[in-house]
This record gives structure tokens, sequence and C-alpha cells, in this order.
């Protein structure tokens, strides 16, 4: 009960970590930061981000759009994630745009930015989502791992000693990991790899809508048909 306990309660456990899982997810965009008040920013966005994703939560918008006059949590939620969004991007990619080096790609945003350069179809619009879905995509997917992880070891005392023999042998109890310790720490690697193919993060993916007619294992999409992927294969 107590193990369980501390997985489930976000306040005890992956809140602490979030903030490093925040930044982890900013290095792949070129943007690690120390700010806390970045760090901060993101944590609200992606609360709120679980809020409005939760089964269930604003489906009264689909239905009655015109309840988002009346003060609905839901569209309040909605509002507060756009604002919490807009703040960060506003920063980013200008500074990214002010820094960039011809040739020189430091994260995704640089990339992105690039693309948008060769493709003038991809608009600003378009670098924001790309960037909204991969930020809170990365860090939700990377928090419930954790925390599928741990119940793991939980259950399976054995794999938990070995994992930790492995950090204790690879790594000490004295050094702050980092990316490069990984190929020192190959059974934790591998049980890191295990636990992403054993659970499923989620049922379904997030809906998308067809552009034109297409075939996809087999089967005839019409355009404009909402497609909702299930990401596990069985």
């Amino acid at each position: 009960m107590n193990a369980l306990y501390i997985v489930y309660s976000k306040d005890y456990l992956i809140k602490k970590v979030s903030p490093f899982i925040a930044n982890l997810v900013l290095q792949l965009f070129g943007e690690a930061s120390t700010n806390e008040d970045d760090i901060k920013t993101i944590a609200e966005s992606d609360d709120a981000i679980e809020r409005i994703v939760g089964t269930g939560n604003g489906m009264e918008l689909d239905y009655f759009p015109w309840l988002r006059f009346f003060g609905n949590s839901a569209y309040q939620t909605i509002k507060h994630f756009v604002t919490c969004r807009n703040e960060l991007y506003d920063r980013w990619i200008p500074n990214s745009k002010g820094t960039m080096e011809k040739g020189k790609i430091r994260g995704m945003v640089d990339w992105l930015l690039v693309s948008q350069e060769n493709h003038p179809t991809f608009t600003d619009t378009n670098l924001r989502m790309t960037l909204q879905d991969l930020l809170h995509a990365g860090i939700t997917t990377t928090e419930s791992t954790i925390e599928s992880g741990i119940l793991i070891l939980t259950n399976l005392p054995d794999i938990q000693e070995k994992v930790q023999m492995s950090i204790d042998k690879g790594l000490g109890r004295d050094k702050f990991p980092t990316l490069d310790d990984r190929s020192d720490l190959p059974y934790v690697d591998a049980f890191i790899l295990e636990t992403m193919r054993y659970i499923s993060n989620v049922p379904f993916a997030v809906p998308h809508k067809a552009t034109k007619d297409t075939t996809l294992g087999g089967y005839f999409i019409p355009k404009d048909t909402q497609v909702a992927i299930r990401p596990i294969k069985k």
C-alpha cells in the first residue's frame, strides 16, 4: 500500500521529478533551462493538458460550445494552457532565431526553423503546434513510464536489486548521472526499454484527420476521416 501511494501520489513523486523531465525534453529543443520560471510555466501547462484530456473532461464544449461564454471550467483551463504556452514560445522562438548560426543545429527548434525557411507553407502556427505536441507528449509519457517502471520494480524485487547493482557498479552513489553514462548502464537501459515495450502509455494515439484519400494497413481511409491509431500491436 505504501509503495503504491508513493507512485500514485503526484505530490510525493512525479511532481518532484517533473522539473528534471521538463529540462531533459528541453535539451532536445536546444533550450535546456535553469530558469525556474520556465520550468514552473511548463509544469502548469502540462498540468492543464492532463486535466483537459482526461476522460470526459470538456466534452460538454463539443456539444455546447457556447458554454465558454459562461465561465465553463474546462474552457478556463484551456485558456490558461494557451497563456502558458504562448509565454514560453514567444520567448523561445525569437531567441532561437536571433542566435542561430548557419549550418549549426542546436536542437529541435533550430531544425524546425530551418525547415520553415525551406518550406514556406510551414507557418509559425505549424511551428508552435509541432513544438507543443513534442513538449507535452514527451513530458507526459516520460512521467507515466517512470510511474510504471517503479510499479514494476515494486512487484519484482529481484529485478529491482539488479537495477540497483548496475547503477552502483556503473555510476556509484555519489555522482549525478548524465546521458554520457548510458553506455555504462546496460542493464538499466535494457530495463527502461523493456518497460516501454511492456506498458501502454496511452490506449490510442492523438486523433488525426486524413488530409487526402489514403490506405493504411490495407484499409481505405477517405479524406477528412478522423483516425485514432492504437500504438500497441498484439
